[in-house]
């Protein structure tokens, strides 16, 4: 994957595409010219158990339920980019996921990154909730 565009989703929901300049042993990674999506603030209305339902991806039968289409806000075009020009070091104990990202443009609207931002914040609130802090 060295010298391929990456797409890499963060453990806090972030994500960062760029060219994969160098990697170690502890998933440490340098990307040339990364781009980061930012999505909106997602209005996490669930509480309880409902916000431990999995979530599937790629969904069966190749659509997304409607509840999550309008919960992730999947399809909006509602995010900033922000572009990093140079080198970006990620820490490799912040990554969950890295992957080969889709050609030409089509990584910005790829809806992978947006529903894992959404499950991140579900699960936030889900341990605010557990730990009786307010949500």
């Amino acid at each position: 994957m060295v010298g391929k565009r990456v797409c890499v989703l963060m453990a806090d929901g972030t994500n960062r595409y760029g060219h994969l300049k160098k990697y170690d042993f502890n998933i440490n990674l340098l990307l040339e010219n990364a781009t980061e999506r930012v999505f909106p603030d997602f209005d996490i209305e669930e509480t309880g158990e409902a916000l431990d339902v999995r979530i599937e991806f790629p969904p069966r039968g190749g659509k997304f339920s409607t509840d999550i289409v309008q919960n992730a806000g999947l399809f909006n075009n509602d995010e900033e980019l922000i572009a990093s020009p140079g080198i970006t070091m990620l820490r490799g104990d912040k990554i969950s996921v890295v992957f080969l990202a889709p050609p030409d443009d089509a990584w910005m609207t790829d809806p992978l990154p947006r529903l894992f931002a959404w499950a991140c914040a579900r699960r936030r609130r889900r341990e605010r909730e557990l730990a009786g802090l307010p949500t």
